[in-house]
């Protein structure tokens, strides 16, 4: 029988022999050494499946290669192998004849999740890539402090622990307790002459902030201490008073 209308060499369909439970076409010529089916003439040794899929769809590309789907080999019904680009060959989910990771882990349901774009991925190898992860980010964040200390500030984390504590971990300007680790208005920045570089002290992400917004010019900071005063609400001070002393 031949499938594709006389388009193969006549002998072709000698060595393929259709199994009709899976739809594989399977060469019982010569095969490859990894399994897959050729097809040897004029001085050239081909891969049947490669002849099929292009007698059948037409040329592949030098960009493309073909991906078998069906697990089989030797199988060469063009239907059951797609041409594709080797990144979306990595990506594909078209590996299930794998049945262990390259870490030899199981793909088993409750090891296997489903990549984006495709694939399957191995839960264990995640977890343990995770857990590096966390490790690594700590010894960013603490190196990283440490390294930004020393390179901008000349300073060291004892130098830092000593200008913490001699504040007791208060702002001097607003007196609020500050946090050490971040992301909050209340959060611990480093103050310093950004003429000399030379550390002033600690203060929260606020004043800090007002600091660089007067330039650091002590005159200007009088004068808008002494504007706030002239029109601070007499009733609102009433209102303080009564209730500090309540």
């Amino acid at each position: 029988m031949n499938f594709l209308d006389d388009k193969l060499p006549s002998d072709f369909w000698s060595k393929a022999a259709p199994e009709p439970n899976s739809g594989c076409w399977l060469w019982i010529a010569a095969l490859h050494s990894q399994g897959y089916g050729i097809i040897r003439g004029a001085g050239v040794t081909r891969y049947a499946a490669r002849l099929t899929y292009e007698t059948s769809r037409g040329p592949i590309g030098d960009e493309l290669k073909l991906k078998n789907l069906c697990g089989t080999r030797c199988c060469v019904n063009p239907g059951h192998w797609r041409a594709m680009t080797q990144r979306a060959i990595a990506r594909s989910g078209f590996s299930a004849t794998k049945t262990h990771c390259k870490n030899g882990h199981a793909f088993t349901p409750e090891n296997t999740y489903r990549r984006w774009g495709g694939g399957r991925g191995c839960l264990a190898c995640s977890a343990g890539r995770k857990r590096l992860s966390e490790k690594a980010k700590k010894w960013r964040r603490e190196n990283s402090l440490r390294s930004r200390l020393r390179s901008r500030f000349g300073m060291t984390e004892e130098d830092l622990e000593a200008m913490w504590n001699a504040q007791q971990g208060r702002c001097p300007i607003c007196l609020v307790g500050m946090s050490r680790t971040g992301g909050r208005r209340e959060s611990m920045h480093i103050d310093h002459d950004h003429a000399t570089g030379r550390v002033r002290g600690l203060l929260c992400m606020l004043c800090n902030n007002a600091l660089g917004s007067l330039r650091d010019n002590a005159d200007a900071a009088r004068r808008a201490a002494d504007f706030l005063e002239r029109v601070r609400d007499p009733d609102a001070c009433n209102r303080e008073t009564q209730g500090a002393t309540t």
